[in-house]
């Protein structure tokens, strides 16, 4: 559980770093999400779903039947007319915001140089008893919910595709009266041209019928292609395509409609099943031999009619009629090959990790202790913290902010700031909070004997008291507070110095800086904790071939499975998931591993294990139940070191039961009149330690852009225009 929680909370550090990048960019496109909101508009349902954003709200394409007669007539255009029976089921979230029109997208494109176009003839609506109402046809799309009107209803429009925004997509636009919920019936005639295609060895006719999302909540769907028999070829090869399969199953007659040769498509809802690269139904049919233009005598001539093009037109045709059967060929071969490099992947981390650890003198502690009631040391807070966590990358009780409000309870200890409350009649908080500089006096005092070093000494002005010296941390922690001081009183609250901080970047990022890497350099490596400055290179060494499995799983589990799901690879029966868990396990082994890499002399080792068991006693409830009365001066300790923990909770909760029999009204930071006896330390403490590193790191933005694309018909063959 505790890897998964830091998985977690890296992938929000990542997915953070990612945002701030490209906040301009989400900027933009939440504007223009909530644009589109604001109408009631949403992508994934754009078309006949009624683009409802409320999951309640949906217009679904239920039942068609699809019927389309060839004819090869002398305007040149070979139309074909269709007629279809569209049932849709409407159902609007509300009363208050009804459905007000349907559409049929009209599939266009552009074939060898030829456009696809479409004469919409008639629409009607068809009652549940039969009774037809002709709706009329209406040049105006009504667009604006201003536009409609009780006189806008029982029309339809046909965008021609050739206007402008949003007249610009190839549709037609049925416009309802304003419906609540209901089934509705509707039968649509029109024309289709330059569907049929003609080459000097063969000719095509190409039907797209249905495609995109409109299709997704099909439950039946049933087409007629009907071809005359004095033009239909006697030598032809027929495709259909589309689907799950990838081709869609049909039968041939020549007595279901007399005098057609029909090709007869019967779908129900287990047929109707889609993924994203296939959401489309389409028929194709290739003459050759003697009747290669029996259907195209009249049709236009296109760009390649005086070449030969039936070869090419076969296999591509062959390869989409095909395609789901070769594609889960190769994604099992892709399954199979993930779970061999899932292995090797495996073997790879271990020996990652065996052959680093094999470069490096590792010591361990002489003795490792559970529970460690002792202060190791007088030693800096924030070095100590990095001490305690450095062998356990997956701690969640550290709380990084907390370590600022360690450093400033053991300034106060030591005498050199004050905390008090501006206005005694208030809470706690960071407006009530006043940090007040003591007067101090730092000089050298000189020996009688001059065979001893001089001594340089600190002391408070006000008491005559000898302080205790600074460690680094809490001397970085000094100058930033001498920085922001107002000169005349040496105090500032809270509040105001987060607002100094936020407003200093640079001083900001320096001191987050220095107080990052200055503590454990200072006293890892003079004290003798650490064999060599870059103590944690081992480590480093790891994380980083683990930072690489973790970019890689996340490349595989979201941006390769993602991309893939547009593509007839779609996922690869889990393929790329098991190779992203497999780079993912990688990433949580190295890191795991990691924390046993770190350059520790004996005596560090030894040391390290004396702190973290002092942080198991802290973190535990023995210090709450145990009788045993600790001196004044060590609870003072045991707060700032557990602060610097980040479980300061427990000792607080620890001094309050124990308050009694401790003389805390003599300590700066025990007694009942301190700020840590507060909830609002904590909340504040957090405030300001995120403030620091918030105003640290900076931020910037910049341009952004949007596109969009549909499915076109593709063949490889075809050259381009020159």
């Amino acid at each position: 559980m505790k890897y998964l929680k830091y998985f977690l909370r890296k992938i929000k550090k990542y997915a953070k770093g990612i945002a701030i990048t490209l906040y301009p960019f989400l900027f933009f496109i939440l504007i223009f999400v909530i644009s589109f909101a604001s109408e009631g508009f949403t992508f994934e349902d754009f078309g006949l779903d009624g683009f409802s954003l409320n999951p309640a709200d949906y217009c679904n394409l239920t039942d068609v039947d699809y019927t389309a007669i060839l004819h090869d007539d002398p305007d040149r255009k070979a139309n074909v007319e269709i007629t279809e029976y569209l049932t849709f089921d409407v159902h609007a979230g509300s009363k208050s915001n009804t459905y007000k029109e349907l559409w049929r997208e009209l599939p266009e494109d552009y074939v060898d140089g030829l456009r696809v176009t479409y004469d919409v003839k008639s629409v009607i609506q068809i009652l549940d008893d039969g009774t037809e109402i002709p709706y009329t046809e209406t040049s105006k799309m009504y667009w604006e919910d201003e536009d409609y009107t009780q006189s806008s209803t029982m029309y339809w429009h046909h965008s021609t595709g050739t206007g402008i925004y949003p007249d610009n997509v190839e549709s037609l636009l049925i416009y309802i009266p304003w419906t609540y919920r209901e089934k509705m019936k509707f039968k649509i005639v029109y024309s289709m041209n330059n569907a049929a295609l003609k080459y000097k060895d063969c000719s095509e006719l190409y039907l797209s019928m249905y495609s995109g999302n409109t299709i997704k909540k099909l439950k039946s769907y049933k087409a007629q292609i009907l071809i005359p028999n004095k033009i239909m070829p006697s030598t032809y090869y027929a495709y259909t395509f589309g689907t799950s399969n990838s081709r869609v199953p049909y039968t041939e007659s020549s007595s279901i409609n007399p005098g057609y040769h029909t090709f007869l498509i019967t779908l129900d809802k287990s047929d109707l099943k889609f993924n994203y690269h296939n959401r489309y139904i389409e028929f194709c049919l290739l003459a050759c031999g003697k009747d290669k233009h029996i259907f195209t005598k009249y049709a236009p001539n296109n760009r390649y009619s005086n070449e030969d093009a039936l070869d090419e037109c076969i296999a591509e045709n062959e390869y989409y009629s095909t395609q789901a059967q070769k594609f889960n060929t190769y994604k099992t071969i892709f399954l199979i090959a993930s779970v061999v490099f899932t292995v090797l992947i495996a073997y790879n981390a271990k020996r990652k990790y065996n052959k680093t650890k094999d470069k490096y003198i590792l010591y361990e502690p002489e003795i490792d202790y559970q529970y460690f009631r002792d202060i190791p040391s007088d030693l800096d807070p924030i070095f100590a913290s990095e001490l305690v966590f450095m062998k356990d990358p997956f701690n969640e009780n550290k709380e990084k902010q907390e370590e600022y409000a360690a450093i400033l309870l053991s300034l106060v200890r030591k005498q050199y700031v004050k905390i008090t409350k501006t206005n005694d009649l208030e809470d706690w908080n960071k407006h009530n909070t006043l940090i007040t500089l003591q007067p101090i006096q730092s000089n050298y005092i000189v020996p009688d004997s001059f065979s001893q070093e001089p001594v340089y000494k600190t002391i408070n002005v006000d008491t005559g008291v000898t302080l205790e010296s600074l460690t680094t941390s809490e001397r970085l922690y000094l100058e930033l507070l001498e920085r922001h001081m107002r000169y005349s009183t040496k105090s500032i609250t809270l509040s105001s110095l987060q607002t100094r901080i936020d407003n200093d970047y640079e001083y900001t990022n320096a001191f987050v800086k220095d107080i990052e890497k200055k503590p454990a350099l200072e006293s890892g490596v003079m004290l003798g904790y650490f064999q060599q400055t870059d103590y944690d290179a081992p480590k480093k060494e790891l994380n980083k071939s683990a930072k690489a499995s973790l970019i890689l799983a996340l490349t595989l589990l979201i941006a390769v499975n993602g991309i893939s799901y547009f593509t007839p690879m779609a996922l690869s029966f889990g393929a790329y998931t098991i190779l992203g868990i497999a780079c993912l396990w990688k990433y949580i082994y190295l890191t795991s591993k990691s924390g046993n890499l770190v350059l520790f002399t004996q005596y560090g080792a030894n040391e390290q294990a004396k702190w973290r068991g002092l942080y198991n006693y802290l973190n535990s409830d023995t210090l709450i139940n145990e009788k045993e009365v600790h001196d004044l001066p060590l609870w003072e300790k045991y707060l700032i070191y557990a602060t610097a923990f980040g479980i300061s909770e427990k000792v607080v909760k620890a001094i309050k039961i124990h308050a009694k029999d401790l003389n805390i009204d003599s300590s700066p930071i025990l007694n009942h009149h301190c700020y840590i006896h507060s909830t609002h330390f904590h909340t504040t403490s957090r405030s300001f330690g995120r403030s620091i590193h918030t105003s640290s790191r900076g931020g910037g933005f910049g341009g952004h852009g949007y596109g969009g694309g549909g499915r076109r018909r593709w063949r490889w063959w075809r050259r381009p225009l020159i």
